[in-house]
């Protein structure tokens, strides 16, 4: 049906919790992880690994 979902998730590194960089697979669904302004983000879907390291890597934290 040429549907996918894609689902990024943000949350603030603890000390002491080891982060997740650069991508893995599980059957079809893609991770990608990248560290940013202290924050660890994880964008998973069931779209080419490509496509989930772009979406990584477009995310821009938004200062309050």
């Amino acid at each position: 049906d040429g549907m996918a979902s894609i689902s990024r998730c943000p949350a603030r590194l603890k000390p002491g919790m080891p982060p997740m960089e650069g991508g893995t697979r599980m059957g079809a669904i893609n991770a990608h992880g990248k560290v940013i302004g202290g924050h660890q983000v994880t964008v998973v879907g069931d779209v080419p690994g490509p496509t989930v390291k772009l979406v990584a890597n477009s995310v821009v934290l938004k200062k309050r």
